[in-house]
């Protein structure tokens, strides 16, 4: 703008970002951020992978709680989806998918971390949340059945079930 702008084509910029943001969705880690220093985004480090049957998967309790519950998986935002009562599992999110909050039991992230817009709005509502789940949209399936535990950020994947039980 007036001369200042790096780049004077927003085409430019855009077809850029979106080839930073494809090396970055083909990750196969997902990075926390250890919040200490001046720039946050230079201290992150990998957060432990499942193991190599995936019933041990780990990731950033953000919100506190333990559920056992049947789990929906969400690849891309659908309102109507029926997660009440059910831990909502997906990629990332953004504030249009607090309709979905408002009515799951918990949540389950790949990529966020404390101060994620998924861990503010599940302590919030009062819903247990785990982010920074690595590839944890291709590992769980809808109508799998998984106990969490959001203070140790562990989730143990069960058989297919679908009632949820509070701890």
């Amino acid at each position: 703008v007036n001369g200042h702008a790096w780049e004077y084509t927003a085409k430019k910029r855009i077809a850029d970002r979106k080839k930073e943001f494809a090396a970055y969705d083909a990750l196969e880690t997902t990075t926390g951020l250890q919040g200490h220093g001046t720039i946050a985004a230079l201290h992150t480090s990998p957060v432990k992978k499942a193991d190599a049957t995936g019933t041990d998967l780990r990731g950033d309790g953000v919100a506190p709680g333990q559920l056992t519950a049947s789990v929906v998986v969400a690849t891309s935002f659908d309102p109507s989806l029926d997660v009440r009562g059910k831990v909502l599992v997906v990629g990332h999110i953004d504030p249009g998918w607090t309709v979905l909050f408002t009515q799951a039991a918990a949540v389950v992230t790949e990529r966020g971390n404390a101060l994620s817009h998924a861990a503010i709005i599940a302590r919030e509502i009062g819903i247990p949340a785990i982010v920074a789940v690595p590839n944890i949209t291709r590992i769980l399936k809808t109508g799998d059945t998984v106990t969490i535990d959001c203070i140790s950020g562990t989730i143990k994947h069960h058989e297919k079930h679908s009632s949820p039980t509070k701890k």
